[in-house]
């Protein structure tokens, strides 16, 4: 699980407020996530029209310090263009901090035990920026809309204005088990009069007009892979067996990390799989977070690769329907063992588009404890047979468990490959082309 201090490096002081570091679509650049206003003094003889970033470096366990620059709108300033939405882009040269924050767009669903991380004035000393200037404040509640695309969020301890002043341009953060959720960057509080507990942010998802209105200028606020497959390549089929097997296997591995320029050529991305899908890509449609996480993208990286290997010569984008009523795999972020999915939570999936013996495959964030395809009809035999069929999400309501079998998308690998090696070994591309189709086919009854 994440902790709070997984947030301090990526919560920036920027002249007399605070940023969030986000790392795009660009390997080239990073973005700094403010609010407008941070810099409306920046005229003054404090700041002499320049920009101060610093942030902390966790190796180093200190600030670092970014050269000031000017701001320059439309290359390194992109001010959102409409008066009152008070948000702005920092585009500058990459900072090695991480890319562990994503998108939390969901906020009015999932409501409560968010955190404001910033640098308030009150905390700003005399003597050089330190770890002591940043504060979090725990158990942050969104509370409802307010005007110029803003949203109410209570802080819980009666901040006044006074300590919250200087966290402008701070982020708005929930931690999950591997990810930081970034909901949006606070703008101030909602009124110099009340101001007790009560803040104003910004919900990320408004970043997108400054993204399209930018000339290209901006990536989309998202991570590099949802980009390309190709930032996934290294990571995917690791195919992890022990010392004695590893000279075995890496032909194997090699093999299947090279056909993943297939996939990138295709034109097939992350972000247009989760466009035409969006919620139907997962288990549990309340875990929307899921779709900007790198593991759901690495289990579709080696789908896809699989596939390409044993049906589907060249990918065109407009096939991915196709696949997927063909076959559907589906994602969860559960960590422990996936048949315990079966019980409840995949019966009630969305299955619509599937014929009858449909082959359903699902990924965790776990590896299973062992492989085996549940064939239809043997779930409905060993679960209690006391289910709301009204909630099934099948054409005709069919019951998914007696129609559809279901596979741990880790079978691909293990009983698949591992478990075959022997019948890998000394083969050319060719004939590993030949032997993998041949295992694949069996799983796939082609």
């Amino acid at each position: 699980m994440m902790t709070i201090n997984d947030i301090k490096k990526y919560v920036v002081c920027i002249n007399g407020g605070s940023g969030v570091v986000f790392q795009p679509m660009d390997q080239e650049y990073s973005y700094i996530l403010t609010a407008k206003h941070v810099f409306d003094d920046i005229a003054t003889a404090l700041y002499n029209n320049l920009v101060s970033i610093q942030y902390y470096d966790n190796g180093a366990n200190s600030f670092v310090t970014v050269a000031k620059f000017a701001l320059n709108e439309g290359v390194n300033y992109f001010p959102h263009q409409t008066e009152g939405i008070d948000i702005a882009i920092l585009k500058i040269s990459r900072l090695n901090v991480g890319s562990q924050i994503i998108i939390k767009d969901d906020i009015f669903i999932d409501r409560a035990d968010y955190i404001l991380g910033g640098f308030p004035g009150i905390r700003r000393k005399k003597e050089q920026i330190n770890i002591n200037w940043l504060r979090m404040d725990m158990g942050v509640t969104i509370i409802g809309d307010r005007s110029n695309q803003k949203v109410e969020a209570d802080v819980s301890k009666n901040q006044n204005q006074q300590e919250l002043s200087g966290s402008s341009g701070g982020g708005i953060f929930k931690l999950s088990e591997k990810n930081i959720l970034l909901a949006g960057i606070q703008s101030g509080v909602v009124s110099g009069e009340e101001a007790l507990g009560r803040i104003e942010f910004t919900p990320i998802k408004v970043f997108a007009d400054i993204v399209e209105n930018s000339n290209q200028a901006l990536e989309p606020i998202l991570p590099a892979y949802m980009k390309c497959f190709s930032f996934l390549r290294d990571e995917a089929f690791r195919l992890e067996v022990d010392i004695f097997n590893e000279k075995d296997i890496v032909s194997i591995r090699n093999y299947l990390k090279n056909k993943v320029p297939d996939i990138v050529q295709s034109g097939i991305t992350p972000t247009a799989i989760k466009r035409f899908f969006e919620t139907r890509l997962l288990v549990s449609k309340s875990d929307a977070e899921i779709l900007f996480e790198k593991n759901i993208w690495l289990v579709w990286l080696e789908f896809l690769t699989v596939l390409n290997i044993i049906k589907y010569q060249a990918f065109e984008e407009e096939q991915v329907t196709e696949i997927f009523n063909n076959y559907r795999l589906i994602y969860s972020n559960y960590t422990g063992e996936w048949t315990e999915l079966l019980v409840n939570d995949l019966q009630y999936a969305d299955y619509i588009g599937l014929a009858d013996n449909a082959l359903i495959f699902i990924g965790t964030d776990s590896k299973p404890a062992g492989t085996r395809k549940v064939m239809p009809g043997k779930l409905r035999s060993d679960i209690s047979r006391v289910f709301d069929k009204t909630k099934f999400m099948t054409d005709g309501g069919i019951d998914p468990y007696n129609k559809f079998t279901f596979v741990h998308i880790s079978y691909l690998q293990q009983e698949c490959i591992i478990t075959k090696l022997a019948e890998y070994q000394d083969k050319n591309e060719e004939e590993l082309l030949t032997e993998l189709k041949k295992q694949y086919n069996e799983l796939f009854r082609l």
